[in-house]
């Protein structure tokens, strides 16, 4: 597969096929299509996470066996109220990665987009990359949040466990700390929501410190990452609060032009 993106925001992708085992022809999947495209190739089908009028994301198929203009493309798994941000092929089936209030879900898909099960994930927090071969049923999932550092996961398809292949060695405690999501009304009444971290236990009655932040700009979400700054702060009493401000992708295209005003 051959992936070609035009502009810094990759807002037009062009996608060609080639069996190199063969020695085929370079064939043309996606060309003059205005939206974004990442494909996979597993055994003779290509996979495609699309914005393609669909703002939250789908996936088609397309089978590399026949034709692979636009009109023999399959829808695979629809847009929903989440917004998909990243799948892999592995072990025979998909493994989808989406963001449901902008906290990571990965779920295992079969190759015709039947849902099987969910991985299970231990806080609200961010699901950083999938990794694994379609032969093989291992499969490798980085994940992290605020108080939980970047760890990734071993997970065996084939007899649904997991568990825990390294993690990034640091001095803190997660279980000393709390994550929660809370929802504000914007000047435009526009529901935002905002991660904080804190203290378990702590009160949050309005007299503690706050350190906030936030970032709305070119699609890039401001989901849980492990911050060294943020348990500090949260260890010495306060609140560290990330708010998800419009113009990045939590929600999708749409909210992420909503922060481009003219």
């Amino acid at each position: 597969e051959i992936q070609v993106e035009h502009g810094s925001a990759a807002d037009q992708v062009e996608v060609y096929v080639q069996d190199v085992t063969q020695g085929g022809p370079i064939r043309t999947v996606v060309k003059d299509l205005h939206a974004r495209f990442d494909g996979e190739v597993a055994g003779h089908t290509l996979y495609l996470l699309t914005n393609w009028k669909a703002p939250r994301n789908r996936i088609l198929r397309v089978d590399l066996t026949g034709d692979v203009t636009r009109e023999h493309w399959h829808e695979l798994i629809p847009q929903s109220d989440a917004v998909i941000d990243s799948f892999y092929a592995v072990g025979g089936e998909l493994l989808v990665s989406d963001l449901q209030n902008v906290s990571s879900r990965v779920a295992v898909y079969g190759p015709d987009g039947t849902h099987r099960r969910d991985i299970p994930l231990p806080a609200l927090g961010t699901a950083a990359g999938v990794r694994g071969r379609w032969s093989s049923n291992e499969a490798f999932l980085a994940y992290e949040s605020y108080h939980i550092p970047y760890t990734i996961y071993s997970l065996d398809l084939a007899r649904k466990t997991q568990s825990v292949w390294t993690r990034q060695k640091v001095p803190v405690d997660s279980s000393h700390f709390e994550v929660k999501q809370k929802w504000f009304k914007s000047k435009d009444t526009t529901r935002v929501p905002m991660f904080l971290l804190y203290r378990k236990g702590l009160k949050l009655d309005g007299s503690n410190p706050v350190l906030m932040t936030g970032y709305g700009g070119f699609d890039l979400s401001n989901t849980p990452w492990f911050s060294a700054t943020a348990v500090t702060w949260a260890e010495q009493g306060g609140v560290f609060a990330e708010v998800n401000l419009r113009g990045v992708g939590e929600f999708g295209e749409e909210w992420h032009k909503a922060g481009m005003l003219d």
